[in-house]
Formats: structure tokens, sequence, C-alpha cells
């Protein structure tokens, strides 16, 4: 037990190493990343005015009211904008890893090549939407009366963290076509 603690210390170290590095590279263009934000919020703000134009319409859609509603567009939200930005680098495994021979490097260092290849990139273009999402469960939250105690935020957190895994592990399926085939973002996408 003590030996596995010690290497999700050590993964979760040069995780760190990876995304600390990432953002240094990334943060080199601010306006690029200040324009992909801003479009992305555009995205989710364009997002909620169809369902606040639906819901001007009718009052309730099969019982769900429209904060029920927020609050589960919010949720869902969350947990696949959270996985797409850690573990959405997989879709390039085929296309910009194995017909490049990128990922040869992968296969010499001391590390999972698994886990370099989710480290290896972090889709910052879903944060906005990930801080919407977040707002959005707290907005709608409060709206319905949920009222967060111990036991809720800890089932929303493993909810969570069970629908992440439950999309990358998807994604991951998918993509691992490419070994066959050679493209991966193909099979992602069906």
């Amino acid at each position: 037990m003590k030996n596995k603690i010690q290497g999700l210390k050590k993964y979760a170290t040069i995780y760190w190493l990876y995304f600390k590095q990432y953002w240094k590279s990334r943060l080199v263009y601010k306006t690029d990343f200040v324009l992909g934000a801003s479009s992305q919020l555009i995205s989710v703000i364009v997002s909620l005015a169809f369902l606040t134009l639906v819901f001007t319409q009718i009052e309730n859609l099969r019982g769900w009211t429209f904060n029920e509603m927020l609050f589960l567009a919010g949720f869902g939200g969350t947990v696949i904008f959270t996985q797409n930005v850690f573990f959405f680098n997989i879709i390039r495994l085929g296309e910009e890893y194995l017909i490049t021979g990128d990922f040869d490097r992968f296969l010499v260092r001391p590390l999972n090549p698994l886990f370099q290849v989710y480290a290896d990139d972090v889709h910052d273009n879903n944060v906005p939407k990930l801080f919407a999402n977040l707002a959005l469960i707290f907005y709608a939250g409060y709206q319905i009366g949920l009222t967060p105690n111990l036991l809720t935020i800890t089932y929303a957190a493993f909810s969570m963290m069970s629908g992440m895994l439950v999309a990358a592990s998807i994604y991951l399926l998918f993509s691992s076509t490419a070994f066959w085939t050679g493209t991966s973002r193909n099979a992602v996408w069906l």
C-alpha cells in the first residue's frame, strides 16, 4: 500500500511539472489565450440562451423545471469539460503520435506511456466552459433549494469523478483503434 501511495505521489508530481511547462508555453501568446477563452464563454452563453428560449415557451419539460435543467446541464458539462481538459489528448494518438513516430519517445522513457500521452497536452480551451458549468451548478442548486452538506458534496464529487473516468475510458477505447487503423479521431467522433 505504501508503494502505491508513493507511486501516486510520484506521478502527481510529474504531472504537475508537465502542467506547469504546458502553461508556460501557452501563456507566451496571451492574446491567443484570451481570445480562445472568450470564444468558449460565448459558446456557453449561446447554449444558455437556447435553454432559456425553450423554457420561455414551456413551463416544464416532462416535469423538469428550468433550474433543474440548468443544474443537470452544469453537472454534465462539468464532467465532460473536466475530462476534456485533462484526458482529451488521447484522441491525438493515431495522427500525431503513431503515424509520425512520436509515440516512440514515450516508450523509451521510464514512465507509463499512457500517462505521458495524457500529460503531454492540456486542453485549456475547455477551462472557461468548466468554470461556467461550475457556476451553473451553484446557481441552479441554490435556486432549486439544494443544501450542501458533507454527504451531498462527497456524492457529487464521487459522481463527477466516476463520470469523468467513464468518459475518459470511452475515449481511450475508441482511440486505441489507432494501433490498427492509424487514425483515432474518426473513431472517437462516431
